[in-house]
């Protein structure tokens, strides 16, 4: 009878610890309720393609860069290389490739006698795109201007100038140009 008070009792006991933790049933050791742990390959794998992920975003973004340079150099270049012949398409370029503010800035500021032999030539030597604003960009270059047999006026700039992305399409929307003084003999 001692047995079977104590069976009893015992029983008891673990039915009340079983209540107490809130459950009945007995805990299994399964790989489904273990907590999952990450070994060092999946840490690494992990690594390796946040770090593709990253190698493509900056792959792209200096391409895009690429393709800005690209267009500010032929903007440059078909602004400031045209001759009395050509003038009238650059100006027709101007409208394609500046907001139209900016291209009626430049126009306006010219009249050129299409009678009269002029020649008007550009040499790019940088392109320099802003850390802080990847749409500023300053280009540095040489200008030159002729007119019929006279020596021709050389003169360095830079020009500072802002682009904008509007249906796939860039535009120049600001532009400053900012003559370099020359070194002279007179100290």
């Amino acid at each position: 009878m001692k047995r079977k008070l104590k069976f009893l009792l015992s029983l008891s006991t673990l039915s009340v610890y079983l209540m107490a933790c809130g459950t009945n049933e007995p805990v299994e050791n399964s790989a489904e309720n273990a907590p999952e742990e990450v070994t060092e390959e999946a840490q690494v794998e992990n690594v390796e393609a946040n770090l593709a992920e990253e190698q493509d975003l900056v792959k792209e973004e200096n391409e895009q860069q690429e393709e800005k340079v690209r267009f500010i150099r032929q903007t440059i270049d078909d602004l400031y290389n045209y001759d009395n012949k050509s003038y009238d398409d650059r100006n027709q370029k101007l409208l394609e490739n500046f907001i139209q503010e900016r291209a009626n800035e430049i126009s306006n500021f010219e009249t050129l006698d299409s009678a009269t032999d002029f020649v008007s030539t550009v040499e790019i030597d940088n392109v320099y795109s802003d850390i802080a604003d990847n749409n500023r960009f300053v280009v540095e270059g040489e200008m030159s201007f002729q007119v019929e047999d006279n020596e021709a006026t050389i003169y360095r700039n830079v020009i500072i100038l802002a682009i904008e992305e509007r249906a796939d399409e860039y535009r120049i929307t600001e532009m400053e140009t900012v003559p370099v003084p020359r070194p002279t003999m007179v100290p």
